[in-house]
């Protein structure tokens, strides 16, 4: 968090915070947004390996869960 802040180049600098404008002043670091792929699983090894069949007998996996989360 402290890297290229001694420059006046920290990560507050590039990082994506969506919840400030120019009314909120120059982003912080608490407000930088991490975004990840295991969002969409929770952070959770056993939702990603999740495996179901549907009603038509195909398998569902972590694959269809990422197209519906995407869409």
């Amino acid at each position: 968090m402290q890297i290229g802040s001694g420059e006046g180049s920290g990560l507050e600098k590039i990082c994506y915070a969506p919840l400030t404008s120019q009314f909120t002043g120059p982003p912080r670091i608490t407000q930088c947004v991490v975004q990840s792929v295991w969002g969409y699983f929770q952070d959770s090894e056993e939702i990603f390996d999740d495996t179901e069949t549907d009603a038509e007998g195909f398998v569902v996996n972590y694959l269809d869960h990422f197209v519906k989360c995407t869409q």
